[in-house]
């Protein structure tokens, strides 16, 4: 949380996606990154297929911050 709120407070890297990687099924600690400003939040164990597809969407928003 102290890293995302980090990224998200500086302006110069607040565009940047910040994908949440958790084993936390608590619905504050989601709810909490959502509001720190995270692109998305994933519980672990996740398969392959699905971290892929949640990079490939964060693509767009990387060129757009560059």
């Amino acid at each position: 949380r102290q890293t995302l709120n980090y990224i998200k407070s500086n302006p110069e890297l607040s565009g940047i996606p910040v994908v949440i990687l958790s084993t936390s099924e608590n619905k504050m600690d989601m709810e909490v990154c959502a509001r720190l400003g995270a692109t998305r939040y994933m519980q672990k164990p996740y398969r392959y297929e699905e971290y892929r597809d949640v990079v490939r969407n964060c693509i767009p928003l990387i060129k757009a911050h560059s």
